[in-house]
């Protein structure tokens, strides 16, 4: 599990404690919009192939975005 610590480009981006930055896929900007600093989030690979192929999970409300790593 990783900490998310900042939400950049209105939702677009988050950045997480460990340092990495990740850009998130447009269908998913509005629902990272309502995330907050400090949540849990856990980082999973999808699909090696795909722009957008890891899955971030907020783990305190159940929900996750596709994204790529910056």
């Amino acid at each position: 599990m990783r900490m998310l610590t900042e939400i950049l480009d209105d939702g677009g981006k988050i950045k997480l404690l460990d340092g990495s930055t990740w850009c998130i896929d447009p269908g998913d900007v509005s629902s990272v919009r309502t995330w907050t600093p400090a949540i849990k989030i856990e980082v999973v690979l999808r699909d090696t192939q795909a722009r957008f192929g890891y899955q971030l999970i907020n783990r305190n409300i159940d929900a996750s975005a596709k994204a790529a790593r910056v």
